[in-house]
């Protein structure tokens, strides 16, 4: 209600606006917590702790730095509607071991979206940087792969705008595993604008995946998107050909 009697986490935080709905405002810090994030909570970041309006935050003067302390997934959204929900105005990072592509195969974590994860949910994802994200393990079984470092969606509609979305890795090294470094999109139609994508590592799409395109596809407005070299581009379609 305040920011002299404000939560300390942003899992608190969310443990009480859950029940109502609402904003929760974030001031900078750093916050080594993994959450849930429901239907009707929208998380914004970057607030000095003495603002009145949420127009009047500065997020780069004062990050909110969502951290996963090493271990996926730092925010995870699960069956929450059609933009009921967002994250903006955030670092988050750490979800995983960021190696900067070292040892690929060594280190790392099996499983899907290391940043943020969505599955059957369309939240607001806008005005953040995603980095430092990392997924993968050429060791384990086929189906533990590793699938969208920083950003996965499944069944999403998400509008994906505005982020900085740099330093994530899939560390599997197999020509048929591993998959979308910066965002990986699956049976998805995701809406990608004036995102800077660069520097993420992967066997296949180290920038942007996109898988079974057939039931879904990728909205990508011309001109509003930025690759900065080595990223790489891959959509399968219905036969499975690049």
């Amino acid at each position: 209600m305040s920011w002299a009697t404000a939560k300390k986490t942003v899992t608190g935080a969310i443990a009480v606006a859950q029940t109502t709905g609402g904003e929760i405002w974030v001031a900078a810090g750093t916050y080594v917590e993994r959450n849930i994030l429901p239907a009707f909570l929208y998380l914004y970041g970057g607030f000095a702790g003495t603002e009145t309006n949420r127009a009047d935050r500065n997020v780069s003067a004062n990050p909110s730095i969502l951290d996963g302390g090493g271990v996926p997934t730092v925010v995870n959204s699960l069956y929450a509607g059609y933009f009921l929900s967002a994250v903006d105005g955030f670092t988050i990072q750490n979800g995983g071991l960021y190696t900067g592509g070292a040892n690929p195969g060594i280190s790392g974590y099996k499983g899907r979206g290391a940043g943020i994860y969505c599955q059957v949910t369309s939240p607001l994802i806008q005005n953040n940087t995603i980095r430092h994200n990392s997924l993968g393990n050429p060791f384990d079984s086929p189906n533990r792969t590793g699938y969208g470092a920083g950003i996965y969606t499944y069944l999403s509609y998400a509008l994906i705008q505005d982020n900085i979305i740099t330093e994530n890795e899939i560390l599997n090294n197999n020509s048929s595993a591993g998959s979308g470094g910066g965002i990986h999109c699956f049976r998805s139609m995701p809406t990608i604008l004036r995102n800077t994508i660069s520097n993420n590592r992967a066997i296949s799409g180290a920038a942007i995946y996109g898988l079974h395109a057939f039931r879904g596809s990728l909205k990508i407005p011309s001109k509003t998107i930025l690759f900065i070299p080595a990223c790489r581009v891959t959509t399968w379609a219905q036969t499975r050909e690049p």
